[in-house]
């Protein structure tokens, strides 16, 4: 978003009294951001950077080389090629995101590839409290390539890396819970319900003000279904919270056959898996193939194809609130549809 100009409008003033001193007649400029103090600004400096690096990280190397890396649609994400030229790490850093959820993700990296034996970038240090730039952020290790939206695969490399995701997923959802909600809390739900529904209905009363008359109904009447509409005790399966295309990084070298390198940016849950396959649909990340063998090694309760509206319409509810009405659209037709499926069970 863009951020909110600190300047005031210009005020009418009357001509000064001729025996007056002259009150600047030029209206004066808004005040521009302070980049000297802006961490995203500092981070693309190899001088400043190395300072953030030397800091918080404890590294004896310099960084000689700053580049922004695609994708970081909240943050600013920075590769930085430190000066013996072997090596590169990436700085990922927001002026008002605060340091304890860095460390929550970091946490969630060291978690997929501890716990679950993922490819996921290794944590090297948070930048907290750093006395020369507001915000925070956290350094990590570079997997090599990039996201997988804007890799070159072939027609048969787009099937080769859905049987490694397929594989990578039944290895992350094999790790089960005591119970629902983030494997970083102590307090798991016994009831996945407990977890989805709070969640569901903040993201809907968030919203429902631009959503059109017809859809409010429709959502009002399956918020009060809801309880009924998801399973209470699935398996607690831990899940990535947050899988597409641009969290799936890949190296694609090798068209034919590319290697994923890393799941990124994740928001990790033990939760319903259906959850996560509904994810991984509605945004296309995957096809037909990645089901297909999914399927085969852990099968997919029956009734999926109906409880999926559920999940994409809450999965909606929370991209409006967060992003803007641009999936205002696919709200009004998930709700008639979901609502329509909710109707005949």
């Amino acid at each position: 978003m863009l951020a909110a100009s600190t300047g005031r409008a210009p005020t009418a003033m009357s001509e000064p009294p001729q025996d007056a001193e002259p009150q600047n007649p030029d209206p004066q400029p808004a005040a521009e951001p302070d980049l000297a103090r802006d961490i995203a600004h500092a981070a693309l400096q190899p001088d400043r950077a190395t300072g953030l690096l030397q800091r918080h990280i404890k590294a004896d190397k310099a960084v000689a080389a700053c580049r922004r890396l695609p994708g970081g649609s909240m943050h600013h994400v920075v590769e930085w090629t430190l000066d013996d030229g072997k090596r590169q790490v990436v700085a990922k850093v927001h002026p008002g995101r605060s340091a304890d959820s860095f460390e929550r993700e970091a946490q969630s990296l060291w978690l997929f590839r501890e716990r679950a034996g993922l490819p996921a970038p290794e944590p090297l240090g948070v930048i907290r409290d750093d006395p020369h730039v507001a915000g925070a952020g956290l350094v990590m290790t570079r997997a090599a390539g990039g996201p997988v939206s804007k890799a070159k695969l072939s027609k048969r490399g787009s099937a080769y890396f859905e049987d490694q995701l397929a594989s990578l997923a039944l290895a992350m959802h094999g790790v089960e819970g005591a119970g629902f909600g983030s494997p970083l809390d102590d307090d798991l739900a016994p009831d996945w319900r407990q977890v989805y529904t709070p969640a569901f209905e903040r993201a809907y009363a968030r919203v429902r003000d631009q959503i059109s008359s017809a859809a409010r109904w429709a959502l009002d009447d399956l918020v009060k279904r809801l309880p009924n509409l998801i399973p209470e005790k699935p398996a607690a399966q831990l899940v990535h919270g947050d899988l597409w295309s641009n969290n799936l990084l890949v190296d694609d070298a090798h068209p034919d056959k590319p290697k994923i390198t890393g799941l990124i940016d994740p928001s990790p849950l033990y939760a319903d898996v259906e959850y996560e396959l509904a994810y991984l649909q509605l945004f296309k990340t995957v096809g037909d193939r990645f089901f297909e063998r999914y399927n085969a090694k852990r099968p997919i309760r029956v009734g999926f194809h109906r409880r999926r509206e559920i999940y994409w319409l809450g999965t909606m509810l929370e991209h409006v609130d967060r992003f803007g009405d641009e999936k205002l659209k696919s709200i009004e037709e998930l709700a008639r549809r979901a609502w329509w499926y909710a109707s005949r069970d």
